[in-house]
C-alpha cells in the first residue's frame, strides 16, 4: 500500500532534518534542561526534610527521559511506523483511500477548472464578492470534517462494508 500524504510529508522533513544534523543540538540542549530541572528537583527534595519518595519519582522520570533521548531518533520513527501500520490496518480494512490526497486532488481540480478566478471576487471587497465566497470557502473546510465525521459513524453503524457505496460514491 502507498504511502499517505502526511506520511510522505513527515518522512521529508524527518530526512531534512536528518541531512542538517538539527536533532543532535536540540538533544543536547534538551539534555541540559533535563540535568538542570532534576537538580532542582532534587534540591526540593532535599529541603522537604529529604522525601526520598519524591526524589525516587523524579529520578525514575528523569531517567526515562534520559533513555529515550539517548535512543530519540529510532523511538520517534519506531511510534511513527507503529501510526503507519494502524492506518494502513484502516485502509486495508475500509477502502476508502487517503482521504486527504483525494481532497486536496478535488480542490486542484475545481482551481484548475475555474481558476483562481473565483477567489478575486473576495478582493474586490463588494458585499456580493464576499457573500458568494462564504459558501465556497466553507465547503473548502467542512467537506472534509463532515467526511471524516459520516465515516465514523458509518463505521460504528456498518462495520467491515465499503463506505464510498454508502454515500453514494463508487
Amino acid at each position: 500500500m502507498g504511502s499517505f500524504y502526511f506520511e510522505q510529508l513527515l518522512n521529508t522533513a524527518l530526512q531534512g532534518i536528518d541531512g542538517y544534523q538539527i536533532t543532535r543540538a536540540v538533544l543536547g540542549v534538551a539534555g541540559t534542561i533535563l540535568l538542570l530541572s532534576f537538580l532542582w528537583s532534587a534540591y526540593q527534595a532535599f529541603s522537604s526534610g529529604g522525601d526520598v519518595r519524591m526524589l525516587a519519582v523524579s529520578g525514575i522520570g528523569y531517567l526515562v527521559l534520559g533513555l529515550v533521548f539517548a535512543d530519540y531518533g529510532n523511538i520517534f520513527r519506531g511510534v511513527n511506523s507503529m501510526f503507519n501500520s494502524v492506518a494502513d490496518f484502516i485502509y486495508s480494512q475500509v477502502g476508502v483511500g487517503d482521504l486527504f490526497s483525494n481532497w486536496l486532488g478535488q480542490l486542484s481540480g475545481y482551481i484548475g477548472q475555474n481558476s483562481w478566478s473565483t477567489f478575486w471576487k473576495l478582493v474586490t471587497g463588494s458585499v456580493s464578492g464576499v457573500l458568494s465566497m462564504i459558501p465556497l470557502l466553507a465547503a473548502f473546510i467542512i467537506l472534509p470534517i463532515s467526511y471524516l465525521h459520516g465515516l465514523g459513524t458509518d463505521l460504528r453503524h456498518h462495520p467491515g462494508t465499503d463506505v464510498g457505496d454508502q454515500h453514494g460514491q463508487s
